[in-house]
């Protein structure tokens, strides 16, 4: 038991009246629906290789509510992107070995905008961009962005070698994301994408689906996707394929 999990458990057990050594089987999430957890075990289910590399579009926080920050911890690295310099410079504090970027990512390299609360939470789901000048509530603020495709971005950090893991979560920008790719030059081998819609086959699946990619798992809020070739080879099928656990 590591050092973290003995204060842990120091400090809970007596609250939680559970033994200490229960905390040994005790593997902290750090992402909203347990993103984190299902990722481990797809990656070892499709013998994806770790460490390796990640691209978080709409990363948001270098550990809250982070799907990546366990890869992280195991020695993955990877490109941080958010339209939030909040965001960016926690990203640039914690996680120095990584690209962190400030950029909306869309098809369009049109400037977007971004609308935020930063008084109430500047890292909050809250913030989103939209495409024209938007009317502000009260609290709320909105600052033109610069944009990108991803299909650049990935073009300029990584013209050569493999993303591993590819997620998306742009508070309903993601469809846009995924399509400002080249899929015929950059294919991550699993992506993971907000896409809370339960009614299956949604968009965000057809399209993948049109680039070579199966779901096989589905938290309540992030499907995660496996390139057709990788599911093949597992010997896996949508009806075999591992669960979300």
């Amino acid at each position: 038991m590591n050092i973290r999990k003995r204060l842990g458990s120091f400090i809970a057990a007596p609250f939680l009246k559970v033994p200490r050594e229960y905390f040994q089987f005790v593997k902290p999430s750090f992402s909203v629906t347990g993103e984190d957890l299902v990722l481990e075990g797809l990656l070892k289910a499709f013998r994806i290789p770790s460490p390796g590399f990640y691209v978080d579009v709409g990363a948001n926080h270098p550990f809250r509510c982070s799907s990546t920050w366990r890869l992280t911890l195991r020695g993955w690295r990877g490109i941080n992107i958010d339209v939030s310099p909040h965001a960016v410079s926690a990203f640039k504090k914690w996680r120095p070995r990584d690209v962190s970027l400030c950029t909306a990512v869309s098809t369009s390299t049109a400037p977007l905008y971004f609308v935020s609360r930063p008084q109430h939470d500047p890292f909050g789901s809250g913030n989103y961009v939209v495409v024209a000048p938007p009317t502000l509530s009260k609290g709320m603020t909105a600052v033109q962005v610069p944009t990108r495709t991803l299909a650049s971005i990935l073009d300029e950090y990584r013209p050569a070698d493999p993303v591993e893991f590819l997620n998306v979560d742009c508070e309903g920008h993601d469809l846009e994301v995924l399509k400002s790719n080249d899929w015929s030059r950059h294919r991550p081998l699993m992506l993971g994408v907000e896409d809370a819609i339960s009614t299956a086959p949604t968009k965000i699946e057809r399209f993948c689906a049109q680039c070579g990619y199966s779901t096989i798992a589905f938290t309540g809020l992030t499907r995660f996707l496996v390139r057709d070739d990788l599911v093949r080879q597992a010997g896996f099928t949508a009806a075999t394929a591992p669960a979300a656990a």
